[in-house]
């Protein structure tokens, strides 16, 4: 049997169409997704991650496997949602940071927020919640102009420097 949404899928990635993901009814994404949350959040964020990866041809190399996962850990950036036909309201996750811990090493590898919510401040609002979890961490390189110009911002110094 196909999951929910599955359909959507198959045509997002056809057409390319960047959709938030929105949870199973009765369900919730966690803050801070990890190999240990539901399979159906892993999912998610690897579409996310998928649509990242068609914006800036980076290439995708992640997957649901909890080998993917095991030094993974995921920031939800959410928006609510009310549904009218189904009188719900629900939070959708509408980006994703990813971090990496490797050799006692934290690396914020990714950051992707849809599109439509771009430029409202949620990487600078989400920032502290990161240092807190991490402390000091790394940001992995390429970085774009708009990183950089974060980074700057936020007075970001490279844990090595």
């Amino acid at each position: 049997m196909a999951y929910s949404g599955e359909k959507e899928a198959r045509e997002a990635r056809r057409e390319k169409i960047i959709r938030p993901q929105k949870p199973y009814r009765n369900s919730h994404f966690d803050q801070w997704v990890t190999k240990d949350s539901g399979f159906w959040q892993r999912k998610h964020y690897v579409q996310l991650r998928r649509y990242q990866s068609y914006e800036c041809n980076d290439g995708m190399r992640m997957d649901t496997s909890d080998d993917c996962w095991r030094d993974f850990v995921g920031y939800s950036f959410l928006a609510e949602y009310f549904d009218e036909r189904i009188d719900d309201k629900r939070s959708w996750l509408i980006g994703t940071a990813g971090f990496t811990h490797k050799q006692s090493k934290t690396t914020l590898e990714y950051c992707w927020i849809h599109p439509f919510w771009r430029g409202e401040g949620l990487l600078k609002h989400a920032w502290p919640s990161f240092i807190e979890r991490f402390g000091e961490f790394y940001v992995s390189e390429p970085r774009t102009n708009s990183m950089r110009g974060f980074l700057q911002s936020v007075g970001y110094q490279d844990p090595s420097r």
